[in-house]
């Protein structure tokens, strides 16, 4: 309760895997996935390459989404991969589809959430409320948690002084880096501007969330370019290669310094 985590107490020959695994459901209530992530495996019984599409589904008919799961469509369903990637267009799919994939989150949990995803477990797992938090001892399933401005979102064209995107912010305090980072204090208030969902500066509303019963999540615009042409990215891409800017992009103006 002190590190605002959830206890998963387990009894003798219980699904200790099961139970292990539900971690995700603390990050599944925090966040709400519009936007696909893709993957890349090979088939179990042809050993062929197949690039998977997939989304998380949610059931919006209670006082806050609640994860149902993930469903996953291949590509190759409507199109031979292995002709795909050999026309112009591929490299720029790579990059876009990676830079959809590795788009960090923010984690949108106060109290209210933290309790409700104990005591869908057990009732042991509910924590003592503090001082502070005393209206979230007795939470039930049909508790109404706040929610954030959905209209609050980060501006997806920005990069800060040195060349980051917003999500690189996730789990990071944006107001206090500046000495240790080397940001000067206009470019972190920048940041603190631009960045409002991944910095945590979103504002909580007083009760139930507006809208927020069987609404369909917003659609989300493909860029048009990719990040690795416009600010730092870091890791692999989809095909797990150094993510880069694909050759023939209409620009490439990413740092290049270290």
């Amino acid at each position: 309760c002190e590190n605002r985590g959830v206890f998963y107490p387990v009894l003798d020959n219980a699904d200790l895997g099961g139970i292990m695994s539900a971690y995700i459901k603390y990050f599944a209530y925090g966040q709400e996935m519009c936007s696909a992530s893709f993957l890349s495996y090979t088939s179990a019984t042809g050993g062929q390459t197949l690039l998977a599409g997939c989304m998380a589904a949610y059931d919006r008919t209670g006082p806050n989404p609640d994860l149902l799961g993930v469903t996953c469509m291949d590509t190759n369903l409507l199109t031979d991969v292995g002709q795909w990637n050999a026309t112009a267009g591929w490299p720029f799919f790579v990059c876009t589809a990676s830079d959809m994939t590795k788009q960090c989150r923010q984690v949108n949990l106060m109290e209210c959430h933290r309790q409700k995803v104990r005591l869908a477990y057990s009732k042991a797992s509910v924590c003592d409320a503090t001082a502070d938090q005393r209206e979230y001892a007795s939470v039930s399933a049909s508790t109404v948690c706040p929610c954030t401005d959905p209209s609050c979102r980060d501006d997806p064209t920005f990069t800060d002084e040195k060349g980051y995107f917003c999500d690189t912010w996730v789990g990071d305090d944006c107001k206090a880096a500046a000495a240790s980072w080397g940001y000067s204090d206009a470019g972190l208030k920048e940041v603190q501007e631009k960045c409002k969902r991944s910095c945590g500066l979103c504002d909580w509303s007083s009760g139930a969330c507006p809208g927020n019963s069987s609404v369909e999540c917003p659609m989300i615009p493909v860029a048009p370019e990719c990040r690795a042409c416009l600010g730092r990215t870091s890791g692999v891409d989809i095909e797990q290669n150094q993510m880069a800017c694909p050759p023939g992009a209409p620009r490439n103006i990413a740092p290049t310094d270290l």
